[in-house]
């Protein structure tokens, strides 16, 4: 009864700190809850930034509260300190085993509501020795990867050079860009946080990642993208 709450106490600390609260309050429950876990991730903020995240950062105290938690009990998903959230972030999104921290990013109240952050503060972390990659190609005696999504989306999709409407129609989905060029996806991924993983592209090296953060992946470059 303690343990819970505890967590039920932490949560409501959480979600008081929020910055935006009623945009945030406007997204589903399970949003929400990504938002929280990925410390709402953001990537390359500046222009002079390359392979860099930002991470949502709590008071100092809560900080090491999370620290201590996650020592006594690294299993329990409700522990979830920044250096444990870096590398989850740094691994998926650059495909990189080595977050360094660098500094903490203070936005103003204006930028806090122009790019709605959910935070009032950010820990930048560089993250180092990005790998490519790796794209298998289909061929008839190649293994077939399987798809664990059955739902149907549709999203409209911006980001740095154009924009993309994606078809989700459960295991496969197709992309038609700005140039109306289409590209199909014979994998389809669908995360126990409701995040959708686009891989199998008819273009080599091309993939997506649609979430509460969103982003196109292109070989080691990511782009992020606002997928509505």
């Amino acid at each position: 009864m303690k343990k819970l709450l505890a967590i039920v106490v932490l949560g409501f600390l959480l979600v008081s700190c929020v910055q935006n609260i009623s945009d945030f309050n406007k997204k589903s429950w399970q949003t929400r809850i990504a938002i929280i876990d990925s410390r709402d991730v953001q990537t390359n903020l500046f222009d002079n930034d390359k392979f860099n995240i930002y991470l949502g950062t709590n008071a100092d105290w809560d900080e090491k509260y999370q620290n201590y938690a996650y020592e006594i009990n690294p299993s329990n998903p409700n522990n979830n300190p920044l250096k444990v959230v870096a590398k989850e972030q740094c691994k998926r999104i650059f495909n990189s085993d080595n977050p360094k921290k660098i500094e903490v990013y203070e936005p103003t109240r204006k930028v806090i509501k122009e790019k709605k952050f959910y935070y009032k503060r950010y820990t930048k972390f560089k993250c180092e020795n990005p790998q490519p990659r790796s794209v298998k190609k289909d061929n008839k005696s190649s293994s077939v990867a399987v798809s664990n999504n059955t739902l149907s989306r549709t999203f409209n999709c911006s980001y740095s050079g154009g924009t993309s409407k994606i078809k989700i129609r459960g295991a496969t989905a197709a992309e038609t860009t700005s140039a109306g060029v289409l590209i199909t996806y014979s994998n389809v991924n669908l995360s126990d946080k409701g995040a959708f993983s686009l891989s199998g592209s008819s273009k080599d090296t091309r993939a997506w990642f649609i979430g509460a953060a969103s982003f196109l992946l292109l070989d080691i470059q990511t782009i992020p993208a606002r997928c509505d």
